[in-house]
């Protein structure tokens, strides 16, 4: 019992991803802000884009990059997913990660995920903003397979953190760099370099949450952290990857986007096959 409250505990942390924080769109949300700044992999007008490396225009430029990034990607409504953690310390690097379909509307989604190097070390996922089911590779589940865990209630806030939530830690980003061209899963992109202030996302959150909120990422060290992130010719978010570091360890945490528009129709586990965990 001991070794499959690891593994949830271990899932949980790929599934916070650095533990964001904001909810989910209502329905009111704009599909696009109303100014934007150049797509990515377009040249502003005048020159043929920044030098790799170079600052992305003024702040508020780069603010304007960033808040269409995230309502262009959140417009598309869905896209297929793939997460990635690697988590490196003294005994090694440990990784964790996996592919499914996410509802970026919604905030449902699925996903297999894969840890260790054994075949049967497959976890199923299924996510409902801050509520999260696993179906763990171990033999004594019985007749009740899926584990429940409330991420919301055990952060004291709401929202979830699945793709969809990534989406959003785009809002904490500051200090764009222009760092070239590259593609992602064979589409063109332009990669930027930023910083994520996670400590930013508070802002979103009721005062009652907020407090509970800055807390949990005091205990998890600087909340200021390198990030780089891709956007794709019609601004959308392709990668998002940024690192933390606690004592000895470090990770490093990737997100991707691709075929957006998919269908995404989630269903969460029978009630009568879940157990609550935590």
């Amino acid at each position: 019992m001991h070794a499959r409250l690891a593994i949830v505990a271990g899932v949980a942390c790929l599934l916070l991803a650095g533990c964001g924080a904001g909810g989910h769109p209502g329905a009111g949300e704009p599909a696009t802000p109303a100014a934007t700044a150049p797509a990515a992999g377009h040249a502003p007008a005048g020159g043929r884009g920044a030098a790799a490396g170079a600052a992305v225009g003024t702040a508020a430029q780069a603010d304007r990059a960033v808040a269409t990034a995230v309502a262009r990607t959140l417009a598309a409504g869905s896209a297929r997913t793939a997460v990635r953690i690697a988590v490196s310390g003294p005994a090694g690097t440990t990784t964790m990660g996996g592919e499914g379909v996410s509802d970026l509307r919604g905030g449902r989604g699925r996903m297999t995920l894969r840890y260790g190097t054994a075949a049967a070390a497959r976890i199923e996922v299924v996510y409902d903003r801050g509520v999260v089911y696993e179906r763990l590779p171990v033999p004594s589940a019985g007749d009740r397979p899926w584990l429940r865990l409330d991420l919301s209630r055990l952060l004291g806030q709401p929202g979830g953190n699945d793709p969809a939530q990534t989406v959003r830690y785009l809002r904490a980003a500051s200090g764009l760099a222009d760092a070239g061209r590259e593609r992602v899963r064979g589409v063109p992109t332009r990669r930027y370099r930023a910083t994520l202030d996670l400590a930013r996302t508070a802002d979103a959150l009721p005062a009652g949450a907020r407090a509970a909120y800055l807390k949990l990422l005091a205990a998890q060290g600087p909340t200021r952290r390198p990030a780089e992130l891709w956007l794709d010719g019609q601004g959308r978010l392709r990668r998002l990857r940024y690192r933390g570091a606690s004592g000895r360890a470090t990770a490093t945490f990737t997100t991707e986007y691709w075929d957006f528009g998919v269908p995404a129709d989630v269903s969460l586990p029978p009630p009568d096959q879940v157990r609550a965990v935590g």
